[in-house]
């Protein structure tokens, strides 16, 4: 009970934080977020009790979502993509973040030691996390940041060059998470400041390039 809890707790916050990136409706949508998050926490769950393959629940939890987007939302394959990505990225930073304040105050060594812990420790990982990233909603719906070269219903081109420009920052900042994650696993917590920094540099770089005020492109 406690799983299903804390697990749609998390997957509304990751829905929360993309609807409000990307100017979709919560609300409006609430019937299908909901219907994806039973899909999230069932395959989840089921991958992890079941079979050997638990370490690749999220990438599993990305698909899906990516999927999801295609077919429930009838999202194009260019905005769901971009929508995943970028939503997923800054999810994880937010976690990184709480990983990196953990080991601050002694309470984690290693990365692989949050795995170590108790089932009520994962439990308040992941309502931390919602939390963060409902606060983080908040504050850019306050300040009327959000993207605007994804907008509702307008159309994604492929080969427009600011699109072009964005996929590739995406796909850089991906492969220098992928390897600082391999550094901190290999030489310890310390290397967690890199993965910030990478993020912080891709992440800034997008906002630059696609975070308008609100309203700038209606």
């Amino acid at each position: 009970m406690l799983f299903v809890l804390f697990s749609t707790l998390e997957y509304l916050a990751i829905f929360a934080l993309m609807t409000t990136l990307f100017r979709f409706g919560f609300i409006v949508h609430i019937n299908r977020i909901l219907f994806v998050s039973l899909v999230l926490m069932l395959f989840s769950f089921g991958l992890r009790q079941f079979t050997p393959y638990g370490d690749y629940a999220t990438i599993a939890q990305v698909v899906i979502i990516f999927g999801a987007l295609v077919l429930v939302w009838n999202v194009n394959w260019g905005h769901a993509a971009l929508m995943t990505i970028i939503t997923a990225g800054i999810y994880l930073g937010i976690q990184m973040m709480e990983v990196f304040f953990l080991t601050v105050i002694g309470t984690l060594e290693t990365i692989e030691s949050l795995e170590d812990r108790s089932i009520n420790t994962g439990f308040i990982f992941q309502t931390i996390s919602a939390l963060l990233t409902f606060a983080l909603c908040y504050g850019l719906r306050k300040c009327r940041l959000q993207f605007t070269f994804v907008r509702d219903g307008a159309p994604f081109s492929l080969y427009h060059r600011i699109n072009m420009v964005i996929l590739s920052l995406i796909i850089v900042t991906g492969v220098l998470i992928t390897v600082l994650f391999k550094l901190a696993s290999t030489y310890g917590i310390g290397s967690l400041v890199w993965i910030f920094f990478g993020m912080a540099i891709g992440i800034t770089i997008l906002a630059w390039l696609a975070i308008k005020r609100d309203g700038e492109y209606d």
